[in-house]
């Protein structure tokens, strides 16, 4: 380096420029620095805090595509040809929804065949409930043994009353449920509707029914949701996307601190 004497002839001075930076270009370099430090650190904070990042979807394209549908092989002849099968139905009525203990109680019971084809051997048993006597059983066709009756053949489309009397005696209480079923000698088209039944309320002897009641169920405090949480609690909403919220905000901190650090380091005091 070359020097150069002073003004006053006892100093000398460097000739030409000094190596290092000066203090103003220390001072802009510690304020390029200063703004992206505070704004990495907030940032960073902000989703250690809150974590609003979003969970990532799955690209359409890495989603599975449906299957390619296999050749429709060629329909064959499938013979339907079938012999109908009878379909019996049982209505059951009551006469009165109450009866007191020691009055009379007529029933209804109607058999119906709904299909095309008649229904041979038809019979129905009424299932009389415990606590009452049978009075009378007269069927519209064929003959009553108690309260077991043979019909015999009930054509298409046709129907037969069975009117059941019974006397309602001192050990019946409460409800009366009282059931009939009917049946042929051959397979019916639809055996779920050959039953049926009906209730009586049996009055005590203040003429009020029965008052006994089922207990009531608590309301329920929450309702499981789809993936067995409560709906009206839980995991936050960001549970999905809070990791990665942790480990972004993290990494901005320590950014914001390095770039901290660099201008302190080089901008000088």
């Amino acid at each position: 380096m070359m020097l150069r004497r002073g003004a006053t002839g006892d100093e000398w001075q460097p000739l030409g420029p000094t190596h290092g930076p000066s203090p103003r270009s220390r001072w802009s370099l510690r304020r390029l620095t200063y703004l992206p430090a505070v704004a990495f650190v907030t940032l960073g904070a902000s989703l250690l805090t809150t974590g609003w990042i979003a969970p990532v979807q799955p690209s359409p394209k890495l989603q599975d595509q449906p299957a390619a549908a296999s050749p429709t092989p060629s329909p064959t002849a499938i013979s339907t040809a079938f012999d109908p099968l009878p379909d019996l139905s049982v209505q059951k009525t009551a006469a009165r929804t109450e009866v007191a203990v020691g009055e009379t109680l007529a029933y209804t019971l109607t058999v119906s065949n709904e299909a095309p084809v008649a229904a041979t051997g038809v019979t129905i048993e009424d299932d009389l409930p415990p606590g009452v006597t049978l009075v009378s059983s007269t069927p519209g066709h064929g003959a009553c043994d108690g309260a077991a009756c043979d019909l015999g053949v009930i054509g298409p489309s046709e129907s037969v009353a069975i009117s059941v009397v019974v006397l309602v005696g001192a050990g019946a209480a409460g409800i009366l449920s009282n059931t009939a079923c009917a049946s042929a000698d051959s397979d019916d088209f639809d055996p779920s509707n050959n039953c049926a039944s009906t209730d009586t309320v049996v009055l005590d002897s203040e003429g009020d029914g029965d008052t006994t009641s089922a207990p009531t169920a608590l309301p329920a405090t929450s309702t499981p949701s789809a993936n067995g949480l409560p709906s009206g609690g839980g995991l936050p909403a960001q549970a999905d996307g809070g990791q990665a919220s942790l480990v972004v905000g993290a990494a901005l901190l320590a950014l914001g601190a390095l770039v901290a650090g660099f201008g302190y380091r080089y901008g000088g005091s």
